[in-house]
C-alpha cells in the first residue's frame, strides 16, 4: 500500500512538498490539502496502531510500556 501511495499522482505531490515547499506550489500542488493528507494518515496509522496494541496486550497500562 505504501509503494502504490508514493508513486501515484498524491505521492509525488508529497515528494516534491518535502522538496520545496514554494516550487511545489508553483507547480499547482495544493500545499495545504497535502500537508492535512499527510498528517491524517500519520494519525490513522498511529490511531491503528494504538487499537491493535491494546487488542492484544489486554488492558492498557502505563506500567506495562516501561
Amino acid at each position: 500500500m505504501a509503494w502504490r501511495l508514493q508513486h501515484s499522482r498524491i505521492g509525488r505531490a508529497r515528494v516534491a512538498l518535502r522538496e520545496d515547499d514554494i516550487a511545489a506550489a508553483a507547480m499547482g500542488i495544493n500545499i495545504r490539502n497535502i500537508k492535512l493528507l499527510a498528517f491524517s494518515l500519520g494519525a490513522l496509522s498511529g490511531g491503528v496502531a494504538g487499537g491493535l496494541f491494546a487488542a492484544f496486550r489486554g488492558l492498557f497500562l502505563r506500567s506495562r510500556l516501561a
